[in-house]
């Protein structure tokens, strides 16, 4: 009986054996299946029953707690953040929102006029400067336009020695030289801003919504200040202007007149 039980075992032990290298494919595996402490067996040397169930219990420990196959998915704009150890999955839930900030740093378009604006963020998204003067120097009107030739047009204005645009507003090209003829109050609103252009007048814009003071120039209202741009466009020559943003008095090289476009 007893010749019979040693073989019973050792033949147990080898089936262990043979099924302990079922689980150690080619490639490497997580430790975690590696089971640990097992039990050595030495051919001759009987092995005992204790033995074989403790290393039954460590590769079925082994087993147990090894990382499932993921089996879960994420909806479309979403991304797997965690995968937990059953194969489930948790969800990255503001990566759109994260995607969308990322791509209006390539596609900015903003609409209404803009403050304190880096340089870097415009030209990141397309936008090149095709005309940049003093307030206090002169420009002709069909030279900068023939040079801004493309479908949206930003004006904007920078204090000089600065990378920050202190006002600036774009729309497409024929809203922002849409012609509001010399009188002193006729805007025209386009994406968020009351734009005005004269060749004979002015040329620049305010907040949609808000009066203008064209005498040439936009002067003497103090709604929105910040928000005001305007350039003095005599002769259809710009010569000098009275708004960059808050500083509303500016005819000097203070500050710069910028024109920047884009298809």
């Amino acid at each position: 009986m007893e010749t019979i039980r040693t073989g019973t075992l050792r033949a147990a032990a080898a089936c262990l054996a043979l099924s302990v290298s079922a689980f150690t494919p080619p490639l490497a595996w997580s430790t975690d299946l590696t089971p640990q402490n097992l039990k050595t067996f030495v051919p001759g040397t009987p092995a005992t029953a204790a033995d074989v169930n403790a290393n039954f219990s460590a590769t079925s420990t082994a087993v147990n707690s090894k990382q499932n196959r993921v089996v879960g998915t994420c909806p479309a704009g979403q991304s797997i953040q965690t995968v937990n150890a059953d194969g489930t999955v948790v969800c990255e839930t503001t990566l759109a929102p994260r995607v969308t900030t990322l791509e209006s740093l390539f596609t900015y378009m903003p609409v209404g006029p803009q403050t304190n604006v880096p340089q870097a963020r415009v030209s990141l998204a397309g936008w090149t400067m095709c005309y940049l003067e003093p307030y206090n120097a002169t420009g002709t009107l069909t030279t900068i336009l023939a040079t801004c030739n493309k479908a949206n047009l930003m004006l904007a204005c920078l204090q000089t020695g600065f990378d920050v645009y202190r006002v600036l507003a774009q729309a497409p090209r024929a809203d922002v030289t849409f012609n509001t003829t010399t009188d002193t109050s006729t805007t025209h609103v386009a994406n968020g801003t009351a734009w005005y252009f004269s060749t004979s007048k002015s040329w620049g814009f305010a907040k949609a919504g808000d009066a203008v003071q064209k005498v040439s120039c936009d002067t003497g209202i103090t709604t929105d200040p910040d928000q005001r741009l305007c350039w003095h466009t005599a002769a259809t020559t710009l010569s000098s202007g009275h708004r960059c943003g808050a500083s509303e008095f500016v005819n000097d090289a203070t500050f710069q007149r910028v024109v920047l476009h884009k298809d």
